[in-house]
């Protein structure tokens, strides 16, 4: 089966719903690879779904004022990374159904199911790692910053 792909010239990301979050310096998708275990906060709902979930669950801050050095900040860690270039880059591709106007006849077994269309929306070339272990970030409580009279 041949699927034909279409490439966008410009990264539209704007009508693609379920797209998992990605990182961007200047325009630029980046992968954001982390070592070790993520331990997320309640369980799932078995009516939404795991994708769900995972959409709505906010993992932390990424900080690219340094495109060189990349500081993710998790809860209560701190990460620095560093970017790497993929050896083979990755696409980004968005998959749509066509709209059969014999949908009809398809569902009777008449007609041949019309296969998807691919669109090539976006190419990463980097990613972000944080293999380091995590540093903890200690702030003082306002209280032990007021001096006693």
């Amino acid at each position: 089966m041949r699927i034909p792909l279409n490439i966008s010239t410009e990264l539209d990301l704007t009508n693609t719903p379920g797209l998992p979050p990605l990182a961007f310096i200047d325009n630029e998708p980046f992968l954001v690879e982390l070592q070790g275990a993520l331990e997320l906060p309640g369980q799932p709902n078995p009516d939404e779904g795991l994708d769900q979930y995972l959409a709505e669950v906010n993992v932390g801050k990424l900080d690219t004022t340094d495109p060189s050095k990349p500081v993710l900040q998790v809860a209560h860690h701190r990460l620095e990374g560093r970017l790497v270039t993929l050896s083979e880059p990755y696409a980004i591709l968005r998959t749509t159904r066509p709209e059969s106007s014999s949908a009809g006849d398809a569902e009777a077994g008449g007609g041949e199911k019309e296969s998807p269309l691919m669109d090539i929306i976006g190419v990463i070339k980097k990613k972000m790692v944080f293999a380091k272990r995590p540093e903890p970030i200690i702030t003082l409580s306002s209280e032990a910053d007021i001096p006693e009279s």
